[in-house]
């Protein structure tokens, strides 16, 4: 098996659907998700800004939480297989977080998590003469999210989201606090 068909078995393996990624991101998915899936980290999101510097941010996760420790070890090697991949044409930054609160809806687990939860959505194109959503996540069905914006359930395809997120409340407990 040649080593670009052993990557790319890896990582179809490790990968599940991911929501909000733009195409340039998805080859970095297929290096990134093997190379944190070997120190026990999971990639819960990845975000590529373009520039004369791109900005490379990915978002970790484990069961357990995310340390300082965590994000400085994914770093470290993060870094040691970008330089060895190679993957971009010009300089780029790596930046290393938690999902943190407001975390970002990137894999289709995390949609499925947050359903009855507040989300905020940013979309590539008008859909219901928006492209900005805030309200309840109540359903995932046939690639799409439903969403209650003023009482009233719409379809967001999956596909046209840019950009998706928890908008988390202080003062509403999480549902894992209130059972």
């Amino acid at each position: 098996m040649s080593e670009q068909t052993q990557t790319e078995t890896t990582a179809n393996a490790t990968s599940e659907q991911r929501v909000g990624i733009s195409e340039a991101g998805l080859p970095l998915v297929a290096l990134i998700e093997p190379t944190l899936a070997g120190i026990n980290l999971e990639l819960a999101h990845l975000e590529l800004e373009g520039g004369s510097t791109q900005i490379l941010r990915v978002y970790i996760d484990s069961p357990t939480g995310v340390t300082i420790d965590d994000c400085a070890r994914a770093s470290r090697h993060m870094s040691a297989m970008l330089d060895v991949e190679d993957p971009f044409e010009t300089a780029y930054a790596l930046e290393v977080s938690s999902p943190g609160v407001d975390r970002p809806l990137g894999r289709l687990g995390d949609w499925q998590d947050a359903i009855g939860e507040t989300i905020h959505i940013k979309t590539g194109r008008s859909i219901d003469g928006r492209r900005r959503w805030t309200g309840t996540l109540t359903a995932l069905d046939d690639n799409n999210a439903i969403v209650e914006v003023d009482n009233q359930p719409h379809r967001v395809p999956l596909g046209l989201i840019q950009k998706a997120n928890l908008k988390y409340s202080f003062d509403k407990p999480r549902r894992e606090e209130s059972s």
